[in-house]
């Protein structure tokens, strides 16, 4: 049922989308990707090791839209994100306790 309801989105599909991102500005594309009924993979890789002021603007700018618009917005590794529509359930798995080495990056 719910399947059904989801391939009945807006353009009558919905689709996964890979992006690599190249530039901080590409902030418009991804928001169209997603109001098109789209689940969004970011691979932010090439921005996490040339422009991470860049990068950490972006993801504010976009977690912040997720929140506004009811979208989903997790990590699925250290190199990709993933933005899903509202229709789309997105449920975070609880990490568990990592030692305090780990944790000190985030």
């Amino acid at each position: 049922h719910q399947l059904k309801q989801l391939e009945e989105g807006k353009h009558g599909q919905l689709t996964v989308k890979v992006h690599k991102l190249k530039s901080d500005m590409e902030y418009q594309t991804i928001l169209d990707m997603v109001r098109n009924n789209s689940i969004v993979v970011l691979d932010i890789s090439l921005l996490k090791n040339s422009e991470f002021t860049g990068l950490k603007m972006l993801s504010n700018k976009l977690k912040q839209k997720c929140e506004e618009m009811r979208w989903g917005l997790g990590a699925l590794s250290n190199d990709l994100l993933m933005v899903t529509p509202s229709s789309v359930k997105f449920e975070k798995r609880k990490q568990e306790t990592a030692p305090e080495a780990e944790v000190k990056g985030f």
